[in-house]
């Protein structure tokens, strides 16, 4: 079954419909790229909070014994790894990497994808879409004076 022929008409619409597409599209994909992003930079602290609040309540002498200090900083140890300052000869300070604890698996994920979330936002907002619709609104116009120039030549 072959294809209909589209008329000229037909093709104008349907463009003039795909330029307002995009020309709707472009602020909605932007704000909706910068607020994700900002609730995964939340998510991203939320959880980097969370893990230091999760090692200062582990630690806290006031409020647990000795031994239970000591076994929550052997899980931490498990859970975060240790940090050692003067390694050389009998003085050492060895503390819970807080590095690992803030920048977590998720934390880092949270980040990443925040990031990656807001320039595609941008991007596709701010430049492809309404690139799009100019390019369209102008193939529309080019098809117009086109049949405006064959109409004039078809009359002489």
């Amino acid at each position: 079954m072959a294809k209909r022929q589209r008329t000229a008409e037909e093709i104008y619409n349907s463009n003039k419909t795909k330029a307002k597409v995009c020309r709707i599209l472009a602020p909605i994909v932007f704000w909706a790229g910068i607020i994700l992003g900002i609730v995964l930079l939340a998510l991203a602290i939320k959880n980097s909070i969370g893990n230091v609040a999760e090692i200062i309540q582990k630690l806290d002498s006031k409020n647990l014994t000795g031994e239970q200090v000591e076994q929550n900083y052997n899980y931490l140890v498990e859970k975060y790894g240790e940090w050692m300052i003067g390694r050389s000869g009998a003085f050492h300070i060895t503390f819970i990497n807080i590095a690992h604890a803030l920048f977590s698996g998720l934390a880092t994920f949270c980040l990443v994808m925040a990031v990656v979330v807001t320039l595609t936002g941008v991007v596709f907002g701010k430049w492809i879409l309404p690139i799009a619709s100019k390019n369209i609104d102008q193939k529309n116009q080019d098809t117009v004076n086109l049949t405006i120039l064959k109409n004039s030549e078809k009359q002489e």
